[in-house]
């Protein structure tokens, strides 16, 4: 499989089997709704033409260059790894509890942003 990017998104499955057709038959694309789609194809060996073709003279579809590359592989779990440890994500909270609770600044506050060590006096 090969992965196809820099699509336009009015282009056609038809148009994309046609810029490789010169190479052997696409068996299979699936498009996705971004301007990407992956091409497969009946053999190992037209991937490999069509990689060489795309590294030495790159491919076009109505004027718009394609960026052809190998279908990469996920790791397994079906996630593609990245290098950066886990950090909490985006940051700002320093600490969690059970009672959705965070800690900024030495305060401990709730969601809603109230004090919770302060007493509720009525």
């Amino acid at each position: 499989q090969v992965f196809v990017g820099g699509l336009n998104s009015s282009m056609t499955e038809d148009e994309i089997k046609g810029a490789f057709r010169e190479f052997g038959t696409a068996i299979d694309i699936r498009m996705t709704q971004k301007q990407f789609c992956f091409v497969a194809f009946e053999s190992s060996q037209i991937v490999d033409s069509i990689l060489a073709h795309a590294k030495e003279s790159g491919f076009q579809l109505r004027g718009h260059r394609l960026n052809v590359e190998e279908k990469k592989e996920k790791a397994s779990g079906g996630r593609v790894p990245n290098n950066r440890q886990n950090t909490g994500g985006r940051g700002g909270r320093v600490g969690t509890g059970s009672n959705n609770s965070f800690s900024r600044g030495g305060a401990t506050a709730n969601r809603s942003g109230r004090d919770s060590s302060a007493v509720n006096r009525r």
